[in-house]
C-alpha cells in the first residue's frame, strides 16, 4: 500500500497489482462457501454433480481401453437398451463421453438444474429430469430400431455412444422457460430454445439433437402439469365457497413493521395485498378468490369480489 500526502488530507492507494491479485485470489477463497451454499439450497444437484466428477474422475485415470469400455456399456443405444434397458438407463445419465465434457456440464448443471431445485423443490426436479432422460431415450432409440430393422440407417447406430444428463437438463432448461416472469419473455425464450434445437437437428441430423428436442417438448408439456413455486406451501385441497385458498409468499408469523405489499405465494395469482398492521386492503383483484391468508400469523382474511 502506498500513502501520498499532499497539502490536503493523505491519499492512501493500494499497491501495483494489488487490485488484480485481490480479484484473482478471491473466487478461490470463496468456493467452500458456493459449495455450502450449493449443497444447502440445491442439495440433489450438488449430489448428482459430485457423481459425474466421481465418473470423470474414474475416465481420467482408465486407459483408452478402459475408458472406451466403460462408455459404450454405459450408452442407451440399441443394443444395450435390448439387453439390460434398466440398468443403462439409469447408469447413463452418470457418465460423460470423456473428461472435457465435465467443464461443460458442471456450469450448464449450476446454470439450469440448481435454479430449477430452488423454483420447483428436488421432487419436482428429479421427476421433470428423469422424464425427459427416460423420454428421450426410449423415443430415440425406438426409431433407430425402426430405421435399422427397414434398412433407413446404418446398424453401426446399434452401437453408438450415448451417455450424459444432456436431456434432463433440456427437459428444465424448457420447463424454467415457462416460468419466467414476463409473458412476452416466456414465449421468446421457449421460441429460442426449439429453434436453436430444431435447427441442430437439421443442420447436424444426429439422433441426440433430435433427442434433445424431444426432451424439450417432454419439459413443456410437464410444465402444463408440475406447478410449483420457490419455498411456497400452498393447500389446494382447502378452499372456501368452492374456491381455493391462497398464500401470501412471505412466511406466517412475521409481523408487520409498516405499509409494505405482500404477492401472493401462488404463481399464477396476480393478487397482492397491502398489510397495514392488522389492516389489508386489495391492490390488485382476482376472480373467484373469497379468502387470502396473510402473514400475520394463521389469519385468516376475508376479502370480497370487486
Amino acid at each position: 500500500m502506498t500513502a501520498t500526502f499532499t497539502d490536503s488530507s493523505a491519499v492512501i492507494a493500494p499497491a501495483p497489482g494489488t487490485t488484480r491479485r485481490h480479484a484473482l485470489t478471491s473466487p478461490l477463497t470463496h468456493w467452500p462457501s458456493i459449495l455450502r451454499t450449493l449443497v444447502r439450497q440445491a442439495p440433489a444437484t450438488a449430489a448428482y454433480l459430485a457423481g459425474l466428477v466421481v465418473t470423470t474422475a474414474t475416465l481420467a485415470s482408465s486407459s483408452p481401453h478402459a475408458v472406451h469400455w466403460l462408455v459404450a456399456s454405459a450408452s442407451t443405444n440399441l443394443h444395450n437398451m435390448t439387453i439390460d434397458p434398466l440398468r443403462v438407463l439409469v447408469i447413463s445419465a452418470f457418465w460423460v463421453p470423456s473428461t472435457a465434457w465435465i467443464w461443460l456440464l458442471a456450469p450448464l448443471m449450476v446454470a439450469v438444474m440448481a435454479p430449477a431445485e430452488r423454483l420447483l423443490g428436488t421432487g419436482r426436479t428429479m421427476l421433470i429430469f428423469a422424464t425427459g432422460h427416460l423420454g428421450a431415450t426410449a423415443l430415440t432409440v425406438a426409431a433407430i430400431g425402426v430405421g435399422v430393422d427397414r434398412g433407413l440407417l446404418p446398424h453401426s447406430l446399434a452401437y453408438a455412444l450415448d451417455v450424459g444428463p444432456s436431456y434432463g437438463l433440456v427437459a428444465l432448461a424448457a420447463v424454467l422457460a415457462t416460468r419466467l416472469p414476463a409473458r412476452r419473455t416466456r414465449r421468446a425464450a421457449i421460441a429460442a430454445l426449439l429453434f436453436g434445437l430444431a435447427t441442430a437437428v437439421i443442420i447436424g441430423g444426429d439422433f441426440t439433437d433430435a433427442g434433445h428436442l424431444i426432451a424439450a417438448l417432454i419439459g413443456l408439456a410437464l410444465s402444463r402439469i408440475v406447478t410449483g413455486t420457490a419455498r411456497v406451501a400452498r393447500e389446494p385441497g382447502k378452499s372456501h365457497g368452492g374456491t381455493n385458498v391462497c398464500l401470501p409468499s412471505v412466511p406466517a408469523g412475521r409481523k408487520s413493521s409498516g405499509p409494505r405489499l405482500l404477492r401472493c405465494g401462488y404463481a399464477r395469482c396476480p393478487s397482492m395485498i397491502h398489510a397495514t398492521g392488522s389492516r389489508h386492503d386489495r391492490v390488485l383483484t382476482r376472480p373467484a378468490l373469497d379468502y387470502e391468508r396473510a402473514s400475520l400469523g394463521s389469519v385468516r382474511v376475508p376479502v370480497s369480489q370487486r
